[in-house]
C-alpha cells in the first residue's frame, strides 16, 4: 500500500516492500503485532494474575528483542549493519 497508495498526495518515491526483504518484514510485523500491539490489550483485559503476567512477559520480550535488533541496525529490517 505505502508503495502507491498516497502517490497523488505527493509521497516521496520508493519501494516501502522490498521483494528481497518481504520475508523478514512479515517475521518482524508478525512478531511485533503478535506480541507487543496485541500483548498490551492481552495485559489490559487480563482476567487473572496469571494471564496478565503471561501477556505483559510477551510485551517486554518483544521490546527486549526490538532494543537489541536496534542496537546493530538502522532499521527494524536491514542488512546494513551501523557498526
Amino acid at each position: 500500500m505505502f508503495n502507491s497508495a498516497f502517490d497523488g498526495l505527493g509521497a516521496k518515491a520508493g519501494d516501502y516492500y522490498p521483494e528481497p526483504q518481504r520475508a523478514e518484514i512479515d517475521e518482524v510485523n508478525s512478531r511485533i503485532y503478535a506480541n507487543l500491539n496485541n500483548g498490551v490489550y492481552a495485559a489490559g483485559f487480563a482476567g487473572s494474575q496469571a494471564a496478565y503476567e503471561a501477556a505483559v512477559e510477551k510485551v517486554f520480550d518483544t521490546l527486549e528483542w526490538l532494543e537489541k535488533r536496534l542496537d546493530v541496525l538502522k532499521s527494524l529490517v536491514a542488512d546494513v549493519a551501523v557498526r
